[in-house]
């Protein structure tokens, strides 16, 4: 790819997200839990990613681990945050939130690494982050669940800015495809922790639930991909994580236009309310137009 055009990896990645939060919702309601979702969607994740790094073996197996177990820490927190912001919280305030992380993808990188960027790029975060404060208003009697929800699903976001700066500084310089088997391989591994907060084994996963968690996790898994791909190869973390906060859009407007089918009930948060969250989603697109102009 070349100019631009690597930036429709991180659009493509957050329309994969933005369904895969309806799957994962409905996943959980039916009894699935996070902890279960998150080990499943790890494992998955991890067995996708470690044959490239036999297939296209760039990179050295044996060292450069300490970039990777950085990484995975930052993603596997970050993760396991997210999923209980979906689980108690709204998709439509979650994954909008989410945008929060270009703010921070700026910031860390400037601050870690030197990292200098132009007016365009600080007032592409800025406008993001300005769109996140308008997601947070709601109806009184709804203001501890979106509270929860932005605390939750914001310190994910600081722990993915966190990920998403270290995979651009060493993911090409280690190995793509090795950085990514590593990074992938540690994060399912962690997963085995998760096991002990189990609502139950995985083989009494009700048969209903397992479409919505199918659904959920490989759109999760391969989002995921596509993002790795747009930070890791084409070092973009910032320009990435702008485009991919159109994901906030896609949500709500998923919300609106097939929530019935998607069995979500946000919608029947009121029109005004969806519409500020509409109102501050559309300040991303402003911004994504800054960066792609």
């Amino acid at each position: 790819m070349s100019g631009k055009a690597h930036l429709l990896l991180p659009c493509a990645a957050g329309i994969l997200y933005a369904l895969s939060q309806f799957g994962l919702k409905r996943a959980f309601e039916l009894g699935v839990g996070p902890w279960r979702s998150a080990f499943i969607a790890n494992w998955l994740s991890g067995m996708l990613f470690l044959p490239m790094a036999f297939i296209v073996p760039d990179g050295p197996l044996g060292s450069g681990w300490w970039p990777a177990l950085a990484a995975a820490t930052a993603l596997f927190a970050g993760q396991l945050l997210a999923f209980l912001a979906i689980e108690r919280g709204d998709v439509s305030v979650a994954a909008p939130m989410m945008g929060a992380k270009v703010l921070g993808v700026v910031v860390l990188s400037v601050l870690l690494f030197g990292q200098a960027f132009g007016w365009d790029v600080w007032l592409a975060a800025l406008l993001t982050t300005l769109a996140v404060a308008m997601l947070q208003w709601g109806p009184p009697h709804d203001r501890g669940r979106i509270v929860r929800t932005v605390l939750l699903a914001g310190a994910a976001a600081a722990l993915f800015a966190l990920c998403d700066v270290i995979i651009q500084r060493w993911a090409r310089d280690a190995g793509f495809f090795v950085f990514g088997a590593k990074m992938f391989l540690l994060c399912a591994v962690f997963s085995f922790g998760l096991m002990r907060f189990f609502r139950g084994p995985l083989h009494e996963i009700r048969a209903v639930a397992w479409p919505w968690l199918g659904m959920g996790v490989v759109l999760l898994s391969f989002q995921g991909f596509l993002m790795f791909a747009a930070i890791g190869y084409f070092r973009d973390a910032a320009g990435s994580n702008i485009v991919y906060s159109l994901r906030g859009v896609w949500s709500i407007v998923l919300v609106w236009v097939a929530g019935r089918q998607l069995r979500s009930t946000e919608g029947e948060a009121g029109a005004a309310v969806m519409a500020r969250r509409l109102a501050g989603a559309i300040l991303m697109v402003a911004s994504v137009a800054l960066i792609v102009a």
